[in-house]
């Protein structure tokens, strides 16, 4: 059995998956449930691959996402092409069952713990705002956080003429940066969206979906596929840093459904515990010690990993008030979903 067909197995056949895809301990079952015909999801199966499009939809429907690297490390030969024995990669079933079990048990127990109206009760409707066009509130200074290594910014579109909706575009400036001795560069990480109570589209109507597109020096593909937190992986196109990345298209990212006082974010994260996978290990430089300098800058620049590995670089925010108001004023601020970076 392969890795991808151990995985499904996983899926289809493990508690969790099943209480968060609601499905019973059958293969047509889990088929029917996840809206994959039966012959298409053996084909993947006998072949041990999937296309980038059917990925998206599987991966959304099994409640995990698609850039996973425990899922396809982006990083990794081709199982064909790779002598690391396939329980020893990144991307391994039993790596696979780790994280989604790490990410899903404390959804899975909500899913089972949430109160539901008991007989003759009936739910309590909820009230519908009505859209109205939105602009970003000046009057607010953005929650940003910057390190020495990531900068991120939001920019809204001229025009917005539909009612609760805003095209937003980002810039990304991953700069070279020396110090103990070597020059840190990040060459890969995740740009991730927070739209709030908005939601943007599905995969296949996202930009770079579904073969990634190339901005300036940094190559984009679908990440998660969500449509209330979406990702886009971030790749430099050369062995250099990503660089600057300033000429996204102005409607990069569409959210709907906002209202007045709403917020989107964004961050940059990369995975600072695999240094040769995100940072530039120069050509003329010996691996190992040009890993131990990476290590140590991290450290002068008190960048860590997180449980996942994965370091948060950079963020910002944007609030969004009806056109034509001048400030959205509120007696509780509420902060973007980031941390800052104190000096």
């Amino acid at each position: 059995m392969n890795q991808l067909a151990e995985k499904v197995d996983y899926l289809r056949s493990n508690w969790l998956p099943r209480r968060i895809i609601g499905h019973r301990d059958s293969y047509n079952a889990f088929c029917a449930s996840i809206k994959v015909p039966n012959n298409t999801l053996k084909g993947c199966l006998d072949s041990g691959g999937m296309g980038l499009d059917l990925q998206a939809e599987f991966a959304a429907a099994c409640g995990f996402e698609a850039s996973w690297r425990e899922w396809l490390d982006p990083t990794a030969a081709p199982p064909e092409d790779d002598t690391t024995p396939p329980e020893k990669r990144r991307d391994s079933a039993a790596s696979f069952a780790q994280r989604y079990e790490r990410e899903n048990r404390a959804r899975a127990a909500a899913r089972a713990t949430a109160k539901r109206p008991t007989a003759g009760q009936a739910a309590t409707p909820t009230a519908l705002a009505v859209p109205v066009p939105l602009v970003e509130d000046t009057s607010t200074r953005p929650n940003s956080m910057v390190t020495e290594l990531a900068s991120v910014a939001l920019h809204l579109r001229d025009s917005n003429p539909e009612p609760g909706e805003v095209g937003l575009k980002f810039s990304l400036n991953c700069s070279e940066n020396s110090g103990d001795g070597g020059v840190t560069s990040v060459k890969f990480g995740y740009l991730e969206f927070d739209c709030g109570t908005g939601r943007t589209c599905e995969a296949r109507g996202r930009t770079g979906f579904p073969d990634g597109i190339v901005i300036d020096g940094a190559r984009l593909a679908i990440g998660s596929v969500l449509t209330d937190q979406p990702s886009w992986a971030v790749a430099a196109t050369t062995e250099k840093a990503i660089g600057l990345v300033a000429s996204a298209p102005v409607d990069f990212i569409i959210v709907r459904n906002l209202s007045p006082g709403r917020i989107v974010s964004v961050s940059f994260k990369a995975c600072v515990r695999d240094i040769e996978a995100t940072f530039v290990i120069p050509s003329n430089a010996e691996p190992s010690e040009a890993k131990k300098k990476i290590k140590k800058r991290l450290r002068s620049l008190d960048i860590t990993d997180g449980e996942d590995g994965y370091a948060l670089l950079a963020s910002t925010m944007m609030r969004f008030v009806a056109a034509g108001e001048s400030a959205y004023c509120t007696s509780e601020r509420k902060e973007a979903p980031c941390q800052r970076k104190s000096k």
